[in-house]
């Protein structure tokens, strides 16, 4: 059997689609269109990963237009969870998330993906010694300090970069 692409599924219709004067819009089913601005909120949010069982409960939040925020806390806390919940990898079992007033449901995956910035913190091990792992960091330093690293260099403060 040949290969077919799939249907979307439990996709929204919302789309979001440039304007002709270089901004963005959200355009619904009905042709309505919202101004993307970023005002992402979540409404007396419940979710779990399994039924019966509940991670996140009653949450509400916010975050207005062009407000950087960062979700801090010790693991298992929800912050992962969060960001999932926003980009709908999982969809919420009550409450709801809307993003410019718009439920994020109604809204195609791809859209709303495209429209957010999450930059998560993974830490990374590599194999090696604590010494190898100074060694990369006083390489980069050195790269990144420019001008200045003959200066520091001068000074001890940056080592040259491993042969």
């Amino acid at each position: 059997m040949p290969w077919t692409s799939l249907p979307r599924v439990d996709d929204g219709a919302t789309e979001l689609v440039r304007t002709g004067l270089g901004g963005w819009v959200w355009q619904t089913s009905d042709e309505k269109r919202v101004s993307l601005a970023g005002d992402v909120r979540f409404h007396d949010v419940s979710f779990g990963y399994e039924p019966g069982t509940t991670v996140l409960a009653g949450l509400n939040l916010f975050a207005k237009p062009g407000q950087k925020i960062a979700f801090v806390g010790s693991t298992g806390a929800g912050k992962t969870t969060i960001t999932n919940l926003i980009n709908r990898f999982y969809d919420v079992d009550a409450g709801s998330i809307t993003y410019d007033g718009i439920d994020v449901r109604d809204i195609a995956k791809a859209s709303l993906r495209g429209s957010l910035g999450i930059v998560l913190q993974d830490t990374h091990l590599f194999t090696g010694t604590i010494s190898d792992k100074h060694s990369l960091r006083q390489a980069r330093c050195h790269r990144c300090a420019g001008g200045r690293g003959r200066k520091d260099r001068q000074r001890g403060l940056v080592h040259p970069p491993p042969a």
